[in-house]
């Protein structure tokens, strides 16, 4: 094909291919990392759901062409988008500098995992990755679950019945008629009384909820009974209601929640001194670890972070927060007149390794405005360390809140506008901080009035009991609250980012938020009726939450609640609702992906080497074969217990896939690719377990607890090459075993037997051993299997001596390994015992001799019997005729003047020798 170029009058042709050489050998690589919130290997961008790119993550290249080999790495900008140029010819792509909690997207046809290979004629455009935070995933329609606090007559709770822990679908929001009390009941007032915090874990489908002093609300029983607990944490399942926890006075010294100051019964609760404890007794919020084995909680009586284990409820550790006494300490200006006295701890979130703790400082040292401030500081519960610093700061004042605006912790008459922050949540890797009036809990009384514990007397006039939801801006390392309704350049409104917070009564925010990532919206509790305290639902892209005006759809709420009795016994707009939970479930988990040919041998995928397919891979729990893939065409092969559509080479559906659990994957020892047989290469070479070989010579790979340690904990590492590396086996190991045929006493016809193990590189799972020395040749083993021990081989005759070998591979025939030498061991037998034969024979140097002369006799003295001969002495007087110069002998000593030479013990076969050298007179 070709190209036709007009230039002028005349044409001049290029050949098409030169063009297209050009074209891919300098193009650059182009593609956007982003946030697969839903777990489904494509990036959506709808009207209700946007899934965002990552900035900052690092995105490197190896390239191919011709001998040499091209990199480059760049970072993606704000969006997720990156160019790659530089890197040429076949190439591998990897992405890492992932936050902390972060996995590998599922693969999809709209994004890859974090090692993608491009070939020489493929595409270097849209090499996309998707990043899943597990706590990000929820499925269509969670149940938003909130906790609601029953006013209490004189002497009694009013319905015994009234639900306190309810969920609603969030579809509901486009149902005017629908009430949060009135769909799914999970526990009722006489179960678990005043709560607001709550937890959820998504695997056990278990809430907790922990215990809140409320003006006019009694406790549940906890583990105290009808006294009131206010140290109970609840565990929920369904509607089976029980005590995960109790630190009620007395039950677990030596930790506290305070003592219970609601009056008992038959005692006026209009007029109690429940006030004064309102945000400094009990429990605060509580959170749960990414991986559900921690619940963190917020004791405000102590005013310490409470680490629990799950499912035990046991107290891990217990940590004060910085400035008060026994705490950290406290580094702020801020807050410096007396910080014991003026932290004011409530929120908790868990958040990418760590727990965010959101506090107040009171004022109440000081009684003035201009010393409240709010802070969120980090806790690493790995090293059960606070941040030096908060990690995020600003003046209340800044931030009026409801009626004349936020007040210090003091007065007579009860909570006045008093803040607290009670909620914290993240966007996008912004924060939000909601605060909460805690006059709504100090001084709320039903239907929504305001009760002056001074006087038992409402107060003339009405009260806002509203809070705010604040946004701060991550700039790098911190967050800053926004300023003027801008927060890291992004625009709310002149005062306010959320700036439409007065949907009845101004500032209607009641502190709890919840948020599905990805469909840019708020969940949060609010007043969104005259008599009503229910969900509202804040648009980030407009600011505003409803209802407004034409959009009444977006809100549903409990309404008056009236009892059978006809009394009402709801807070209604008078803070009655607490935390709210979206009850999702598990991220599904994906494991996976390449087998490739590795055609340098060097256990490394390399850009280039491409993958294989048609190789069966099997997923395996123990010794039950779970599902079998085949890779396709770019040797790609996935297990899923995610919902989708299975093929031969992704496989879904699998339940039994579960996190925190040991599998193993199966691969065949060798593939064969365009008729050749290819051998496992090298496992683990090299330091990135991301694009190295995990098979090791049996092909199958482990897959620890660890390597999936929680759901969504997707694991793309799971890769495996053949290669066409030389068969070799090692030397073997032999172990040799005397037999002395049944007659102990003749060593003449003892055998021996031989056991032998054997590795090897590039070999198939067993190997053949023949003798070849001596004759006859003859295979002693069919196969063993390598790193195992053979069993006994048959026996041979200790007198004809060692054995030699040959070992050979059984798949690859030419692959062997000889001589192996078999050393005969000696005999085992014994013979009998019997008697010593003893010869000596004595000789001379020379037969004649002149007198001068030197002269050397040699007597030899041998044991021709069965048994040693003991206590040998042999006498050899010299003659007259010499004299004696010198004397050796192999055993014994010798005495010129006796003539005695005496030798000792003298063993069967032994032959001693003495020679004496003497001068002829």
């Amino acid at each position: 094909m070709q190209k036709t170029l007009f230039k002028t009058a005349s044409v001049v042709l290029f050949p098409f291919y030169s063009l297209i050489g050009a074209v891919l050998y300098g193009q650059a690589i182009t593609g956007t990392v982003f946030r697969d919130f839903n777990a489904n290997g494509t990036k959506d961008n709808t009207a209700t759901f946007n899934e965002i790119g990552i900035g900052g993550v690092t995105v490197s290249c190896v390239g191919t062409t011709g001998t040499g080999t091209t990199t480059s790495s760049n970072t993606t900008a704000t969006l997720g988008q990156y160019t790659l140029t530089g890197c040429t010819g076949a190439t591998r792509v990897e992405f890492s500098g992932f936050l902390t909690g972060d996995y590998s997207g599922p693969l999809g046809t709209g994004s890859g995992t974090s090692v993608q290979f491009i070939s020489t004629s493929g595409s270097r455009d849209n090499i996309n990755f998707g990043i899943n935070y597990p706590q990000d995933y929820f499925q269509n329609d969670p149940l938003i679950t909130t906790s609601i606090s029953h006013w209490k007559n004189a002497d009694s709770y009013s319905p015994y019945f009234s639900t306190s822990l309810v969920s609603n679908p969030y579809s509901e929001r486009n149902n005017d008629s629908g009430s949060i009390d009135d769909d799914i009941v999970h526990a009722n007032t006489h179960e678990i009384g005043s709560t607001y915090g709550l937890a959820y874990s998504r695997s056990t489908e278990t809430i907790y909820a922990a215990a809140f002093v409320k003006n006019f609300a009694g406790f549940g029983p906890g583990n105290v009974g009808s006294e009131g607990s206010t140290g109970a944490i609840y565990k929920v399942n369904g509607s089976t209601v029980s005590v995960l926890l109790d630190i009620s006075p007395g039950l677990t010294p030596p930790y506290s929640s305070g003592v219970n100051p609601h009056p008992k019964t038959g005692t006026d609760w209009f007029c109690d001194d429940t006030w004064q404890n309102i945000g400094k007794i009990s429990w605060g919020d509580i959170d749960i670890s990414d991986d559900e084995t921690t619940l963190f909680g917020m004791n405000l009586f102590d005013r310490s972070l409470y680490k629990i284990s799950l499912p035990s409820g046991t107290i891990q550790s217990t940590h004060k927060i910085p400035g008060i006494t026994g705490g950290a300490v406290w580094t702020q200006p801020t807050c410096a007149n007396d910080p014991n006295t003026d932290l004011r701890p409530f929120a908790l979130k868990y958040w990418r390794g760590k727990i965010y703790v959101g506090m107040v400082c009171s004022a109440e040292s000081t009684d003035n405005g201009n010393d409240m401030y709010g802070y969120v500081f980090s806790f690493d519960p790995t090293t059960n360390t606070y941040s030096n610093n908060p990690v995020m700061d600003f003046k209340l004042l800044d931030f009026p809140g409801a009626g004349s605006g936020w007040e210090p912790w003091t007065g007579s008459s009860g909570p006045n506008n008093w803040p607290a922050i009670t909620d914290i949540e993240f966007i996008n890797g912004d924060m939000l901080v909601a605060l909460r009036n805690l006059k709504m809990d100090g001084r709320a009384n039903r239907p929504g009035t305001f009760m002056d514990p001074s006087t038992c007397n409402e107060p003339s006039g009405s009260t806002n009991a509203g809070g705010e939801v604040l946004k701060a801006c991550y700039n790098g390392s911190n967050w800053d609250i926004e300023v003027a309704g801008t927060c890291g350049g992004q625009t709310g409104f002149s005062n306010e980012y959320f700036f439409e917070q007065d949907v009845k009564h101004g500032n209607d925010f009641l502190g709890s938020l919840a948020l599905i990532p990805g469909t840019n919206t708020i969940v949060a509790t609010s007043i969104p009726g005259n008599n009503a305290g229910g969900v509202s639902f804040i648009d980030t892209a407009t600011k505003t939450w409803g209802p407004l005006p034409g959009e009444q759809n977006k809100i549903y709420a409990g309404g008056l609640d009236i009892d059978s009795d006809g009394n009402i016994d709801v807070f209604e707009k008078a803070g009655g609702l607490g935390d709210i939970e979206l009850l999702g479930v598990p991220a599904p988990i994906e494991i996976g992906n390449r087998v490739w040919l590795d055609t340098d041998n060097d256990g490394v995928q390399d850009a280039g080497e491409a993958g294989i397919s048609g190789v069966q891979v099997q997923l395996l729990k123990g010794t039950t074969v779970l599902a079998t893939a085949t890779t396709n065409s770019d040797g790609n092969y996935i297990f899923s217990n995610a919902t989708g559509t299975n093929t031969t080479s992704f496989k879904y559906g699998l339940a039994q896939l579960m996190p925190n659990m040991a599998y193993t994957v199966r691969f065949p020892t060798t593939t064969t690719v365009a008729g050749t047989t290819y051998n496992l290469t090298t496992a683990a070479a090299g330091s990135n377990r991301l694009i190295d070989s995990n098979a090791p010579a049996n092909g199958e790979v482990t897959i620890l607890a660890t390597d999936i340690p929680v759901s969504g904990a997707n694991n793309h590492s799971f890769d495996v090459g053949y290669s066409a590396v030389a068969c070799t086996i090692n030397t073997p190991t032999v172990n040799v075993t005397c037999n002395d045929n049944g007659t102990g006493s003749n060593p003449a016809d003892d055998t021996f037997t031989f056991t032998i193990s054997a590795t090897g590189t590039g070999t198939g799972s067993d190997y053949k051993v023949d003798k070849i020395s001596p004759a006859p040749t003859a295979t002693v083993f069919a196969s063993v299997n390598y790193g195992a021990t053979s069993a006994a081989s048959s026996s041979f005759p200790i007198s004809g001596g060692n054995l030699t070998l040959t070992l050979t591979d059984n798949t690859t025939t030419t692959c062997s390994l000889t001589p192996v030498t078999v050393t005969a061991p000696a005999p085992c037998s014994t013979p009998p015992v019997g008697q010593p034969d003893l010869k000596l024979l004595k000789t001379a140097s020379s037969s004649s001799v002149n007198s001068g002369q030197t002269l050397t006799y040699t007597i030899t003295l041998t044991n021709e019997g069965t048994a040693s001969a003991t206590g040998v002495v042999v006498r050899d007087v010299l003659p007259a005729a010499v004299t004696y110069v010198s004397s050796s002998a192999s055993q014994g000593s010798y005495n010129n003047a006796t003539g005695l030479w005496t030798v000792g013990t003298v063993a069967v076969g032994a032959s001693l020798t003495l020679t004496i050298t003497v001068t002829v007179n």
